[in-house]
C-alpha cells in the first residue's frame, strides 16, 4: 500500500462555531443564566503529563465530516465551474451523489399505507441502469473514487481518502497537532458570544449596502449599529422565540491542525484533490455562521499538495463526455 500524509495548518481569520448541542451558560456580566447556550464541538483526547500521569481532555475541534465535506463540495464546484455549469442545473440526486457520495435510498415502506390512511409516495429505485452509470461516472470524474460512495446495502466504492479532524493548537493538544504553545489551555480558547438572528443575515446585508455605498468602513459601522439595535429591541422581548442567544466560539487567529491521508491514489486523483482545496482556498470557511462571515480560514499543507494541473488537462480534454456524464439523472 502506498500511503502519503499531508497536514494542515489552519489559521482563523475570524471567530469559529461550530455548534454541538446545548449547555446552561452564565453572563458574568450581568449574572443571567441561559439554558440554551450553543456550545462548540470538543473531542476528547488523552493527555500525558512530565510526572506520567494521563487526563482525558476536551480539544476544540471542528469534526473530520465538517472538513471533509467542504473538499467533497469544493471538488465538485470546481469541476462544474470547469464544464459551464451551473449547480442549480443538476438533480438533487447527482448533486448529492456528487458532492456527498451517497445514492438515492429506496423507502423500506414503499407502497404502503401510511397512518392517516394515504398511500406513500413510491421511492426512487436504485437501477441496474443507474448502477452502471455510478460506475461510469467512477471512471470518468477523478476525484469519485478518491472519495468513495455508498447505498445501503446495494453497492459501495472505499475511500482512498482519510480526512482528519482540525484540532485546536493548545497545551493539551501539542503531541498531537506538533505545535508547541505556552500558557494556552484548552479551556481558554472557547468565549461566549451573544448572537441574534440578524447575524445570520449581516454578511448578505454587507455584501448589498456595499454595492450601493461602495465605502466598506462606512458599511462596517453601519453594520454595528443596526446589530446594536437589534439586541437592544429582542432583549425586551421574549426569548422563547430564539432571536437571541450565546453561542460558544473560537476567536480569531486561533490555530488548527489536521491530517490528510490518501491511499494507493494516482496521478489525477491527487491532482483534482489538489484542484478542490484550491477552489477551497478561495471561498475558506467552515463550520457554522459562515453567513455572517464566522469561520474564515487561510491554510497551508505541508508537504505541498501536488500540482492541480494534470486534473485541469484532463477535464479541458474531456469536457463534453464529463459533461454529459454529470447532467446525465443518477436515479430513474
Amino acid at each position: 500500500m502506498i500511503k502519503k500524509i499531508y497536514k494542515g495548518i489552519y489559521t482563523a481569520k475570524s471567530h469559529v462555531m461550530h455548534g454541538d448541542g446545548f449547555k446552561k451558560t452564565k453572563d458574568e456580566a450581568t449574572g443571567e443564566v441561559y439554558e440554551n447556550t450553543v456550545k462548540f464541538r470538543t473531542m476528547p483526547l488523552v493527555v500525558t503529563y512530565d510526572d506520567k500521569s494521563c487526563q482525558i481532555v476536551d480539544i476544540p475541534a471542528i469534526s473530520s465530516n465538517a472538513v471533509r465535506n467542504r473538499l467533497h463540495y469544493f471538488c465538485l464546484l470546481d469541476l462544474l465551474e470547469r464544464l459551464e455549469i451551473k449547480e442549480k442545473s443538476l438533480s438533487k440526486d447527482n448533486l448529492y451523489f456528487l458532492s456527498k457520495g451517497y445514492i438515492a435510498l429506496p423507502n423500506k415502506n414503499d407502497g404502503e399505507d401510511s397512518d392517516n390512511g394515504k398511500t406513500k409516495k413510491p421511492a426512487k429505485k436504485v437501477s441496474v441502469d443507474s448502477l452502471r452509470h455510478i460506475l461510469y461516472l467512477e471512471t470518468l470524474i477523478p476525484f469519485i473514487p478518491l472519495f468513495g460512495y455508498m447505498e445501503s446495502g446495494t453497492i459501495s466504492k472505499t475511500s482512498k481518502l482519510e480526512v482528519g479532524p482540525l484540532y485546536a493548537v493548545c497545551d493539551e493538544s501539542a503531541a498531537k497537532t506538533g505545535m508547541e504553545v505556552s500558557g494556552l489551555p484548552a479551556k481558554e480558547l472557547l468565549k461566549t458570544v451573544l448572537y441574534t438572528r440578524f447575524d445570520d443575515y449581516k454578511r448578505i446585508v454587507g455584501d448589498m449596502l456595499l454595492e450601493r455605498i461602495n465605502d466598506p468602513e462606512a458599511v462596517k459601522q453601519l453594520l454595528e449599529q443596526l446589530r446594536e439595535s437589534t439586541v437592544k429591541s429582542l432583549k425586551g422581548k421574549d426569548k422563547k422565540a430564539q432571536a437571541i442567544y450565546y453561542v460558544e466560539i473560537v476567536p480569531a487567529e486561533t490555530k488548527f491542525v489536521h491530517e490528510i491521508v490518501l491511499r494507493n491514489t494516482t496521478e489525477l486523483e491527487e491532482a483534482a484533490l489538489s484542484a478542490g482545496i484550491k477552489r477551497f482556498a478561495q471561498d475558506p470557511y467552515i463550520g457554522g455562521g459562515m453567513a455572517h462571515s464566522a469561520g474564515r480560514m487561510e491554510f497551508v499543507y505541508e508537504p505541498e499538495l501536488p500540482s492541480p494541473d494534470p486534473y485541469y488537462e484532463y477535464v479541458e480534454n474531456n469536457k463534453d463526455e464529463i459533461r454529459e456524464a454529470v447532467l446525465t439523472e443518477i436515479v430513474d
